[in-house]
């Protein structure tokens, strides 16, 4: 079917949810660094580097980037990526931009949610 295909449109967010027992990013670039097993492939770059290897040309991939974000609430004293939560929802772009995230704390909020060093 790819072949027919002009592109192909590629969900790479909702990898982290209600299903899981730790707050993590549920878009990540890349693989956490305290993934073990299965939870290895659960990012952008595993998922691409996965498809591409089916014979997908790279230039056909649209890569779908979240507009939201996901509210956890933490279910010990831990404030770190992996710390035991349970998902409660997700949090619309519209709310995020209205909470300024983006503001005086965006440096903040960046490395709460990604593993790139800054």
């Amino acid at each position: 079917m790819y072949r027919c295909a002009d592109w192909l449109n590629v969900q790479t967010y909702d990898y982290r949810g209600s299903r899981d027992k730790i707050a993590e990013h549920h878009s990540p670039l890349m693989q956490a660094t305290s993934a073990e097993g299965d939870e290895k492939d659960l990012n952008q770059d595993s998922t691409i580097k996965y498809i591409v290897k089916t014979g997908i040309e790279p230039s056909k991939l649209l890569v779908g980037l979240p507009a939201f974000g996901k509210k956890f609430r933490l279910t010990s004293d831990l404030h770190d990526l992996g710390s035991p939560a349970t998902c409660v929802g997700s949090v619309p772009y519209t709310e995020v931009k209205t909470n300024n995230f983006f503001d005086k704390n965006f440096n903040l909020y960046l490395y709460l949610i990604s593993s790139v060093e800054i």
